[in-house]
């Protein structure tokens, strides 16, 4: 509960692109100067996927879970 306040009352610093002017290009701020683009955004299907539970020490679980990933593709 004391950490719930002291957020609550914490004061967070934004800065602006003048504000980092002296340390990079403007051009390198906002939408046009990202150098990522959200290409697609879609909602995952619900479902379908299955849950496994591998047992056993934690050096079998470990083989075991490397087994599992390479046979999906994973891991190379």
């Amino acid at each position: 509960l004391r950490d719930k306040l002291r957020a609550r009352r914490a004061r967070i610093e934004t800065w602006s692109a003048d504000d980092l002017a002296d340390v990079a290009d403007a051009d390198r701020f906002g939408l046009s100067g990202s150098p990522t683009m959200v290409v697609k955004v879609y909602t995952p299907p619900v479902g379908g996927r299955k849950g496994i539970v591998i047992r056993g020490s934690p050096r079998e679980a470990a083989r075991r879970l490397m087994a599992i990933l390479e046979s999906i593709g994973v891991l190379r």
